[in-house]
Order: structure tokens, then sequence, then C-alpha cells
């Protein structure tokens, strides 16, 4: 008989689960460091939930509730989100596992209006059992960059890539990796900016980024926020949380590459290469780019990543509506938005 704990609370992870997430070391987002981060972030509640048998611990799943705005906005923006695969402990059938997950994940997931799983391995084994719970297989491309060897890296880089972070150096623009408070605000602005006018995606609230600056700060998560200045001026950040020994990720990254083209500095592309060779030094063997869309549409993101190089991955998503009605309002109401450029 498999039981299930649902833990929202860091404090509330007993020496038995952490000793369990040690035996099993999980990626940033799937363990303590992704419920450290949002547990007192506004706009997220997310949750860890502990699958047990016979007293042992043999799965853990960890995700978030996300919400925008108050009211209304609220109601109708709220997802829960899984970055990642579930942890299972070895000898546990996976597939059998991940069915017991999926049901205590609609304990958490019952107001959202969908649930998603954004994949970052095959999943091909349990596709059966997500599809008897009602998901969906959706095919998404990502970008994934072997980072052990950093001098195979930079080669593995396109030319102009190459030049573009030479001449940025070049020509006055430095990296670094422990910026201040005000540092971190002014790369949030820019992040804003980019998402109101260009990306027109939701992007947390100052408050996710000053609270992952400060644990990363004082050790707390794994993370690092690293920014491009010129003269004093922040251009350009990358957000990048990391697996010990894993991958280190491409969460949130901008750069005001057209305000200084003429000058030959282009930040969002320098910064991209230091969180690869800051990932290196971590000891980490991969710099995960997090999303190149959907493989039939074109996408611009795409292009500018695709020629860092990496291998090409479709790991896709699963996805399950939750309220089929309210969803297609909301997605409706969002789409004329998005026409009308509110969004």
């Amino acid at each position: 008989m498999f039981h299930a704990n649902i833990i929202r609370n860091p404090a509330d992870l007993s020496p038995e689960i952490r000793d369990f997430f040690y035996q099993h070391p999980p990626s940033f987002f799937q363990g303590p460091d992704f419920l450290n981060l949002l547990s007192e972030t506004e706009g997220f509640k997310p949750f860890i939930i502990v699958l047990s048998r016979d007293r042992k611990i043999v799965a853990t799943l960890a995700g978030a509730n996300i919400r925008e705005g108050k009211g209304i906005k609220a109601r109708v923006s709220e997802r829960t989100v899984i970055y990642g695969h579930p942890v299972i402990a070895e000898g546990h059938d996976p597939a059998a596992t991940i069915t017991k997950l999926l049901e205590s994940l609609k304990k958490v997931s019952g107001t959202s209006l969908f649930t998603q799983f954004r994949n970052d391995v095959d999943q091909e084994n349990v596709k059966e059992a997500f599809a008897a719970a009602g998901f969906r297989r959706l095919d998404r491309l990502n970008l994934i960059k072997p980072i052990h060897n950093i001098d195979e890296a930079w080669a593995g880089l396109s030319d102009s890539r190459k030049r573009q972070i030479t001449s940025s150096l070049k020509n006055g623009a430095t990296i670094i990796d422990q910026p201040d408070t005000r540092m971190v605000e002014d790369f949030y602005n820019q992040l804003l900016d980019l998402y109101k006018t260009k990306v027109r995606k939701p992007l947390p609230r100052k408050s996710f980024f000053l609270r992952f600056h400060k644990l990363c700060q004082a050790g707390t998560i794994h993370g690092r926020i690293i920014l491009c200045l010129y003269n004093g001026r922040v251009i350009g950040g990358i957000l990048c949380p990391f697996t010990p020994r894993g991958s280190i990720y491409e969460w949130y990254v901008c750069g005001l590459d057209q305000t200084f083209r003429a000058q030959k500095i282009y930040p969002s592309v320098l910064v991209t290469w230091a969180a690869m060779q800051a990932g290196n030094k971590l000891g980490c063997t991969d710099f995960d780019f997090m999303g190149l869309g959907i493989p039939s549409r074109p996408y611009g993101v795409r292009d500018f990543k695709a020629r860092f190089g990496g291998n090409w991955v479709n790991h896709g998503r699963w996805s399950r509506v939750t309220n089929p009605m309210l969803y297609a309002i909301a997605e409706l109401g969002y789409n004329v938005l998005r026409v009308l450029k509110k969004v």
C-alpha cells in the first residue's frame, strides 16, 4: 500500500526525506532547493509529494501552483507546473509509481486550469501511465550543451558567437557573478521590459528574483545570477539554478544587444557563455537552455540559442486540462490580449 505525504514547508522535510534526496540526488527543480526558493515567494505555492511504501520512501515529485495577480486574474491564470521528472528509488516500477504520484497530484492541482510536466528526459516508458491519467504529450524542443570540457564547449560555438564574445570583452564589457541588490533590480527591470514588449508571457514578480539572489548569496540553494556591466551599468544578465554534477539551467536571460551593437557589445551572448564557464567550474556536466519552442513553429529564440551548439532533444511535455470550460475562456481572453498587445 502506497502512502502519499504532501510537503509545502521546507521545515517539514524530515531527516528521512533529506536522506532520500542525498541518496538519490534530484535536479534543482525536484528537490529542497526548489521548495525553499518558492515557499516564501508571492505568486507561487510549491509542493513536494513524498510517496512511501512499507514506511520507506520510494519516490518524490516537486512542483508548484502558480498564479498571476489577484482576484479573477489569479483564478484564470492558475496552473500547476512540474519541471523535470519524479525521483524514483531503484527497484520500483516507474509506471506504477508514477500512477500513484499522479493520483496524489490531483489533490494539489484541483483549482488549476491545467497541469503540465516540462520533461527533462525521455518518458516514453511511462506514457501509458500519463495517458491513463488524462495527460497528452506536446512536442517541445530543447538544447543541451555539454560543458564538462570548456575548451570543447568553446569549439562548439559558432564563429559568430566566438567573435561576439571576444568583441564584447575587448570593448569594455565585464562579467560579475556577485552582484548587489540594486544590480539585480536593474536586471529584473530589463527582463520585465523584454517580457512586456516582446516575449509577452508571465514573468515572476521582483520578489522571486530578490529571494533567489538572497538564497544564492547565503549558500542556501544552488544558483547564480550573472550580470554583464558596461561603464558600471547593468546591460544584461542571466539567472541560473544548477544541479551539482548535473546541469546548469538558463532560466531567465536578457541583454541590451540592440542598444550596444554599435559598440560591438553583445551582453546576452556574453552572459550565456559566462554561465557555461561558471557551470564548468561548479562541476556541472551540461548547460540546459530550457526550451526552444514547438518544432514546426518559427521561433527567434531558437535561432539565437542554436548558435551556441549542443544536442537537440524533444522530450516534450505532458499536459492535462483540469477545468476545460474555464481554460477555454482564459485562453480566448489571453489570445485577444496578445493581439491587442496588452500582455
